[in-house]
C-alpha cells in the first residue's frame, strides 16, 4: 500500500506587503484627521484634499490587498470572504481613528 499523498501547504502571503495594506488607511487618515482637527480655523479645501487622498489610498491599499490573494491562488470562496472581512476590518478602524480625532478636537477646543 502506498502513503497517502501530503495536501499542499497553504498560500504564503509576505508579511511586509500585507501588514502595508492593512496599515495605511488608517495611519494616513489619523495623519489627515489630526491635521485637520488640531489646526482652527478649518481650511475647507484643505478637508476635501486630505478625504480624497485618504479615499485613494483607501482604494489602492484594497487593490494591493487583492492581488495579493488572487496572485497566491486561494480559493474563490475563501477570497470572496477575506475581501468582505478587510473591508469591514478597515471599516472600523477609519471610523474609529476618524471618532478618536473628533473626540480629541472637541477636547482640544471647547
Amino acid at each position: 500500500m502506498l502513503p497517502p499523498e501530503l495536501p499542499p501547504p497553504p498560500p504564503w502571503i509576505p508579511r511586509g506587503k500585507l501588514w502595508l495594506t492593512l496599515l495605511a488607511p488608517p495611519v494616513f487618515g489619523g495623519l489627515g484627521v489630526l491635521t485637520v482637527f488640531c489646526c482652527k480655523p478649518v481650511n475647507n479645501l484643505l478637508v476635501n484634499n486630505l478625504l480624497l487622498a485618504w479615499l485613494l489610498v483607501g482604494i489602492v491599499s484594497l487593490v494591493g490587498f487583492i492581488v495579493l490573494l488572487v496572485k497566491r491562488r486561494f480559493v474563490p470562496h475563501v477570497t470572496v470572504l477575506l475581501i468582505f472581512g478587510y473591508l469591514i476590518g478597515e471599516a472600523v478602524l477609519c471610523f474609529g481613528v476618524f471618532f478618536g480625532g473628533c473626540v480629541l478636537s472637541f477636547n482640544l477646543h471647547p
